[in-house]
């Protein structure tokens, strides 16, 4: 008896030295990292990305206006992330006993522990649901402060007379942008509120892209345009990372997608709420793997809100005019600027900032970013953790200088760092330029294209599409089967001119109120190919009746084709 209890303690025994010595033999312990990585996409902390020197005087130049786009501060996600959230620390409790239990998993002592200690916050609740964060308020204040004390000439003490004339805050209406807008208010104020100005919904400046149904359905939702984003998730990056964390969290089977994803947001979720406390959930990833991750959200934000699509451009323009017509009522030398505001100030979501620094040319890159090239992601300007982190921004600062040529300047800053803008001279730019450079873009500001009809679309695609289908097959029969070539090409050239309109009309008719087939009118349409007839009025009749007889077929109503 006394053998077998021996033994069965000494098997224990054994079996807890090896799960210690196998977390302890990791070399990834995040919790011992000094310089731990910090840069999250879209949801990291402001605090970590911001310029510290303050903004660099103009040598004989005065700033007589700022105007300002800015991304709300940081906030509480959204009602479908925090239920992901709520059921972490099953995953948690999972995670230990892979390691504790069963023998597996790497991540060290420390991580491991802190993990174990981990309680999701009270705060973290659906009734907070996009609210912004207590460190949001904070640090949309600290901006505020700086702003004021980089422009001494355009904020109190110089300024006395504190008013809605003077200084513009726009938000749209409620939850976090109002808050933000306070927050800001109070640090570039010195705690003075004025009224600020709560913009509805079907306001450009800032839900441009909200009001567009045509970018709705042809980017952000339309997967084909999204291909890069699906490729690289799918991609030998991804496969290894799913791969990497889940043998490190003692998982015998990948963890999906979702998962990894749900873990990467709690990390910088509280990355950003407390920036100087380490996230245990961080410890699930290496560096490496957690810059794989962000470059997807790179890919997301440059194709949905970037230069991946024209239509981004095109919903970044006015708050882009807004900001040319803006300094068009300052640039005249007869002190009328004294009129104006001394600063604007725009607080939206990030799809409004990038949309506008899209159609200003902000964070170019020569190259488009592609799914095949997360190694040169450190190269990219379009770095969603550098220019869309929480409270990133835009300024744009309006000088009246001592210059006999011209006395306007202009001068951009990017997340309080200057901005050297191409065509300008060390990032000073000239106003005519910038107005000459955006005169014709902004005064055919609209969005009248986000209304077109998709049969209006698909129309011109059509008749395209039934123009190819006429000439090609025809061109190459021609050329085999007769023995002048020539002549019968010049027929049949004239013959397609004079009835291709006609019949691309009729069949887009067709398919559009009838729904009738692609490859039925096709079929019929062939036919004008090698139909021979002197009478080119009863070919038209002919083909026409066999589509009547096919929509009767399929029992639709006929409707005149004349029309």
């Amino acid at each position: 008896m006394f053998t077998v209890k021996k033994s069965f303690l000494l098997l224990i025994a054994i079996s807890l030295s090896r799960c210690e010595v196998m977390y302890q033999k990791s070399n990834h312990c995040y919790a011992k990292n000094a310089n731990p990585y910090v840069k999250m996409g879209t949801r990291t902390a402001y605090q970590f990305i911001h310029g510290r020197t303050p903004f660099e005087k103009v040598p004989n130049c005065k700033p007589v206006q700022i105007w300002m786009m800015i991304r709300h501060g940081t906030r509480y996600p959204g009602r479908r992330v925090i239920q992901t959230m709520l059921t972490l620390s099953e995953l948690r409790d999972q995670i230990i006993q892979n390691h504790k239990v069963r023998g597996y998993g790497h991540l060290c002592l420390e991580d491991l522990e802190n993990l174990k200690r981990w309680r999701l916050s009270k705060s973290i609740s659906i009734e907070n649901a996009e609210a912004l964060h207590p460190q949001g308020v904070k640090d949309m204040s600290m901006l505020g402060k700086r702003i004021r004390n980089n422009f001494p000439e355009l904020f109190p003490p110089y300024v006395t007379d504190i008013s809605p004339t003077n200084y513009k805050f726009r938000s749209l209406s409620g939850g976090r942008l109002s808050s933000s807008v306070k927050a800001m208010m109070s640090g570039l104020l010195d705690g003075v509120d004025i009224p600020g100005e709560e913009l509805s919904i079907n306001e450009t400046l800032f839900a441009a892209y909200q009001r567009c149904p045509k970018w709705r359905t042809e980017v952000a939702n339309n997967q084909e345009h999204l291909v890069e984003v699906s490729k690289y998730i799918h991609g030998p990056e991804y496969r290894k990372l799913l791969s990497s964390v889940s043998e490190r969290l003692g998982f015998q089977d990948n963890v999906d997608m979702a998962t990894v994803h749900h873990m990467w947001d709690m990390c910088r979720y509280e990355m950003a709420w407390e920036i100087n406390k380490l996230s245990p959930w961080c410890a699930v990833f290496s560096e490496e793997e957690l810059k794989v991750i962000e470059y997807k959200d790179y890919l997301v934000d440059f194709y949905k809100r970037g230069y991946g699509h024209e239509f981004n451009i095109r919903l970044g323009c006015p708050p882009l005019r807004d900001m040319i017509h803006s300094f068009q009522k300052i640039e005249k030398d007869n002190y009328s600027y004294s009129k104006e505001p001394k600063g604007i100030f725009n607080i939206g979501r990030s799809g409004s900032l990038h949309l506008f620094m899209t159609a200003l040319g902000l964070a170019k890159d020569p190259i488009p970013l592609l799914s095949s090239n997360f190694k040169g992601m450190s190269t990219y300007q379009w770095s969603t953790s550098e220019i869309g982190s929480f409270t990133a921004n835009v300024a744009v600062i309006f000088y009246k200088c001592d210059d006999p040529v011209t006395s306007n300047k202009v001068k951009f800053y990017l997340a309080e760092k200057p901005v050297d803008y191409p065509g300008c001279k060390n990032g000073l730019c000239d106003w005519n330029y910038l107005k000459n450079k955006f005169q014709e873009f902004v005064s055919n500001c609209n969005d009248d294209f986000c209304h077109e009809t998709s049969s209006d679309a698909s129309s011109a695609k059509l008749q395209k599409m039934f123009k190819l289908l006429l000439v090609l097959p025809g061109l190459v029969f021609l050329l085999v089967h007769i023995r002048r070539p020539k002549r019968k090409l010049r027929q049949f050239s004239l013959a397609c001119n004079s009835l291709v309109k006609f019949y691309c009309d009729l069949l887009i008719l067709a398919q559009t109120h009838y729904e009738l087939h692609f490859h039925e009118a096709a079929r019929y349409l062939v036919l004008l190919k090698y139909k021979r007839t002197e009478n080119r009025h009863d070919l038209k009749l002919s083909v026409q009746d066999r589509i009547l007889q096919s929509l009767s077929r399929r029992s639709v109503v006929r409707k005149d084709f004349s029309q």
